[in-house]
């Protein structure tokens, strides 16, 4: 199938739409960056957040790295790093069962869930302006397509880095 797609669009098609998305990636993250995240880093919102659906959902009221390591693939010296910086600022407790080596957890506190509830606010703001002007059906949509692109692109990410070995 990969061939026949490149037989059909010319190298330079490529090399446009590659751009085209690169420049709206960067983009959107830049501007994510820069407005939306000055309390907190997004990974770190992305881990708050992940922890207090999981308490929500009744999972549990604890997240072993290994479950943000999967779910954001990330490597776990990453997330050790980012779970370290969250509870030097008093955002998470980060402990163990037993001696830790089966894992060890984060569990949100209270500065961690007011934070959190202050940067989910910011977000709310701005995505309701946003999410206004273009349409909650186009978004929605568009939502839909990103996660879809998303898949596609990971499942070739994975193809390539088996192929390389």
């Amino acid at each position: 199938m990969e061939n026949d797609v490149l037989g059909k669009l010319a190298e330079k098609d490529i090399l446009d739409i590659a751009a085209a998305l690169t420049l709206h990636s960067y983009s959107i993250h830049r501007l994510g960056m820069q407005n939306l995240f000055q309390k907190m880093a997004a990974e770190d919102y992305v881990t708050l957040s992940r922890l207090v659906r999981a308490m929500k959902e009744g999972e549990c009221d604890r997240l072993y790295l290994s479950q943000i390591s999967q779910e954001l693939g990330l490597p776990i010296g990453r997330v050790s790093r980012t779970v370290r910086l969250l509870k030097e600022r008093g955002l998470v407790l980060w402990t163990h069962d037993g001696t830790g080596s089966d894992g060890t957890y984060i569990q949100i506190t209270d500065n961690g869930l007011a934070l959190l509830k202050e940067q989910q606010e910011a977000l709310a703001r701005f995505y309701a302006d946003v999410i206004g002007r273009f349409g909650k059906e186009r978004f929605m949509h568009l939502l839909k397509e990103l996660d879809e692109l998303e898949k596609t692109m990971n499942g070739q990410t994975e193809r390539s880095a088996m192929n390389e070995q």
